[in-house]
């Protein structure tokens, strides 16, 4: 009697192992796959603030969390997702940044195969001694979740 309870039991396992989804049994699909990406900062000499808006495809990637980055390390950052699209994130460093780099790292989830475009708008770079705002260009980057390439999206400060 006791085998036949225990193999009823093992049974019982394996059918609810291979045909209840969400089972422990895993998935094919690449969603809730997780890539960093950094957003870089060329000729940051003296940069104390950054202003960054960061939009992209809320369809395909949402951000997970904002980090520092290796030339921001002596900073701090916040950020905050506005709306589905668009992550705002503000750094600071009050004795100002030195070189070029990663000022901070995105870290986004998949939600779907496809690609993005990482785009930046509304950049302010501040000088950390004088307070005024620097002249700065901007070039996007891009993700794309189904071969997991991507480009990262740069700030270069000054004409």
């Amino acid at each position: 009697m006791l085998k036949k309870t225990l193999a009823i039991i093992i049974v019982a396992v394996i059918v609810a192992v291979v045909f209840i989804p969400g089972c422990g049994c895993g998935s094919d699909d690449d969603e809730g796959g997780e890539n960093i990406i950094p957003v870089r900062v060329n000729n940051a000499d003296g940069v104390g603030a950054l202003h960054i808006e960061l939009v992209y495809d809320s369809s395909i990637i949402e951000v997970a969390d904002v980090t520092l980055g290796s030339l921001g390390e002596n900073g701090q950052v916040d950020y905050e997702v506005e709306s589905p699209g668009r992550v705002i994130i503000g750094f600071i460093d009050a004795m100002g940044m030195s070189g070029s780099g990663d000022v901070v790292e995105i870290s986004f989830t998949d939600n779907s195969d496809g690609k993005s475009s990482l785009s930046l708008e509304n950049v302010v770079a501040t000088d950390a001694e004088t307070l005024y705002d620097l002249v700065v260009q901007t070039s996007a980057g891009s993700l794309d979740t189904d071969d997991d390439t991507s480009t990262a999206p740069v700030i270069n400060i000054g004409s």
